[in-house]
């Protein structure tokens, strides 16, 4: 429910045809669901529960939540005008491989820029605007460790899996805890020290307030 409105048909979509293929399927040996996730919310669970869930059937739910010890965690609050040097101060002395994780693709271009003009080269970006055709190799390069810095947006996670990612860098709040706590768990996956470090200032704070306020379908829709 939080990836934006145009995975929702899918999920629906699922929901339906697993409630078809039980009404085919013998009550003895119905068709069993799972149904994981490193960040279910309970508005998330009371959702899938809806949709999934069998009528004759009690729903268990089992909930391992901890923090990883591996990832240590930081925040910095900045004035405004001196955000951009506190994140470029950052990405460069941040243990590599890095990932910095932007709100909005232009920003993730502008501070990739940035970082080249300073002499840092083997970097990236990776956005929601980055093309299907180039995403791919952007994805070899970054797991053959061909690439030091990858600037990214929330884009860049679903299905990478690069084991000694060392440091993540938030430029600005996340828009929840969700997205904050599942783009960090792309760091320290091989068991060893990460650094986690968010920096913001009170602009963007108030900015993340207001994108959780917008509510895509209401009563009315």
């Amino acid at each position: 429910d939080e990836w934006g409105a145009e995975f929702r048909p899918y999920y629906q979509i699922l929901s339906a045809i697993l409630r078809s293929l039980r009404a085919l399927c013998p009550v003895d040996n119905g068709i069993k669901c799972f149904l994981m996730s490193a960040t279910f919310t309970d508005k998330s669970i009371e959702t899938i529960r809806d949709l999934f869930a069998s009528t004759d059937t009690s729903v268990v739910e089992i909930h391992g939540g901890f923090l990883r010890p591996e990832i240590q965690y930081s925040v910095s609050e900045v004035a405004d005008f001196d955000f951009d040097k506190a994140v470029l101060t950052a990405a460069k002395i941040l243990p590599k491989p890095l990932i910095i994780y932007m709100i909005k693709p232009f920003e993730a271009e502008r501070f990739a820029k940035k970082l080249q003009r300073l002499g840092i080269k083997r970097l990236n970006t990776f956005t929601g605007q980055t093309p299907d055709s180039e995403r791919g190799e952007l994805l070899k390069l970054w797991g053959a460790g061909d690439i030091d810095i990858m600037v990214a947006t929330s884009a860049f996670g679903m299905g990478v899996d690069k084991g000694n990612v060392r440091s993540i860098l938030h430029a600005g709040v996340p828009t929840n805890m969700d997205a904050f706590y599942q783009q960090v768990g792309r760091g320290g996956r091989d068991g060893l020290g990460c650094q986690s470090l968010l920096v913001y200032h009170a602009g963007q704070r108030a900015n993340a307030e207001d994108l959780n306020s917008i509510t895509l379908i209401g009563r009315e829709k």
